[in-house]
């Protein structure tokens, strides 16, 4: 995956820069930023799961986010309802 790849997906997806680290659990903006200047490179399951958000219908792209950033607290290991995501409308 480019980094203009990653870019394109991250902004159909209507999503910052810090929104997007959070869902991929990325530690912040710079990691983004140094992806998408093609100076880090995404892991393979996180190309991966880009792609697939990329094939699927918009309604189903918001169904999978949102069941994403629900699994947050489990995936921090923290007490449930403590996430920072940003939920798609």
């Amino acid at each position: 995956m480019t980094g203009e790849e990653f870019k394109k997906i991250r902004e159909d997806l209507g999503f910052s820069r810090l929104e997007f680290a959070s869902l991929i659990y990325l530690s912040g903006y710079m990691p983004i930023a140094n992806i998408e200047n093609g100076s880090r490179n995404p892991s393979n399951l996180t190309a991966a799961l880009l792609f697939y958000l990329e094939s699927l219908s918009s309604k189903e792209q918001k169904t999978l986010i949102n069941g994403l950033l629900a699994q947050e607290d489990k995936v921090l290991g923290r007490k449930k309802g403590g996430g920072r995501g940003k939920s798609k409308k």
